[in-house]
């Protein structure tokens, strides 16, 4: 289980960081399906969704990160 998040995380920022947006958003969408209480899977949706230029659904998880 927790492999399975830093799985995710890491290869979502990874994605991320090589501007694959839609790998990354479902590596991110996998974290926090398996760790709802972590902020980060929802910050770093919320930035793949920012350059995606989707700004509603950007605002809606990062206002779910805080």
């Amino acid at each position: 289980e927790n492999q399975k998040k830093l799985s995710a995380k890491a290869l979502g920022l990874g994605y991320l960081e090589e501007n694959m947006l839609e790998e990354a958003e479902v590596q991110f969408k996998i974290l926090i399906e398996l760790a709802p209480e972590e902020p980060s899977g929802y910050t770093n949706l919320g930035i793949v969704y920012l350059r995606m230029g989707n700004y509603a659904d950007s605002e809606k998880n990062l206002l779910k990160a805080k």
